[in-house]
């Protein structure tokens, strides 16, 4: 299942007009599921029971500081290490500009990613990271048009940054084709059907995100996550689908929601299979 390295390029057959993937040449693959045995809800990966024993790993964050030849010495490396200690499982974190520029698509960069955890026989997760991802989404470089990429009206000075109105519908549909550009990647290059999860975003009650003020908007938030989410139940690569949430506001109210009834809330999203909390307060 690792004969990608070395080999032609697998994606070729399939990659059309500015590099996107013809969804329609793939056969649908269900890798994971949320199952119910026994009473009790756990995740099955290709029919078998799975172990959520994972390790995150952020090229990106090598990418970012290192020279290349660097940054992939250490990502090489590090993965081997994972795999050495008994963690079968690395989280991979996919950025939207890692494979699309506003124009054209390109998955160089996951490819790479993928082939080192192949090499070392990994399960993979991914963390996608799109317009909310702990504190550094908002809108894409290429979305700079107001008339059609059209900012949220916020009544509060101390916000200075433009922030995109997730309730419009162009924000949801370009991400659900990021999203399903990502899966039908996945379908033709992990071959050994080795991708569990998928979560989607970060932190919908994270204060910081977007470089500004999220909390504005939390239901056009986890809206857009339901949606993207059922891209990926709906995509060539059917996989379950997470949302992190902070400790955030723990005591707050929140566009008449308070904590419970928030998690509540994002959990009754058909496209959200498993929700996370991370136990740490921006307070």
């Amino acid at each position: 299942s690792s004969g990608q390295q070395g080999s032609a390029d697998p994606l070729s057959e399939y990659i059309g007009e500015n590099g996107k993937i013809d969804t329609s040449k793939l056969t649908p693959y269900k890798a994971a599921e949320v199952a119910t045995v026994n009473g009790r809800n756990i995740i099955k990966h290709n029919g078998k029971p799975y172990l959520y024993n994972a390790l995150h790993f952020r090229y990106k964050g090598l990418e970012s500081g290192l020279a290349t030849p660097i940054a992939k010495k250490m990502f090489e490396e590090g993965m081997q290490k994972i795999k050495e200690s008994g963690v079968d499982t690395v989280i991979l974190y996919i950025y939207w500009e890692d494979m699309y520029d506003g124009k054209t698509y390109n998955f160089d960069n996951l490819k790479y990613q993928y082939d080192v955890a192949i090499k070392n026989d990994l399960k993979i997760q991914i963390n996608w990271f799109g317009y909310d991802n702990c504190g550094y989404g908002g809108f894409r470089k290429w979305q700079k048009m107001r008339s059609k990429y059209p900012a949220l009206e916020v009544d509060d000075p101390d916000i200075t940054e433009e922030i995109p109105d997730l309730s419009k519908q162009i924000f949801i549909d370009e991400e659900i084709e990021a999203i399903q550009q990502l899966c039908a990647f996945i379908n033709i290059y992990d071959k050994g059907r080795r991708t569990v999860a998928i979560q989607l975003e970060n932190e919908p009650d994270n204060p910081e995100g977007g470089n500004g003020q999220w909390l504005s908007q939390f239901y056009n938030v986890v809206n857009l996550l339901d949606k993207i989410g059922q891209a990926v139940h709906n995509s060539p690569f059917k996989i379950v689908t997470r949302v992190n949430v902070t400790a955030n506001g723990w005591n707050q109210e929140i566009e008449g929601l308070d904590y419970n009834e928030r998690m509540s809330f994002a959990l009754s999203k058909s496209g959200i299979d498993l929700l996370g909390i991370g136990f740490y307060d921006y307070g």
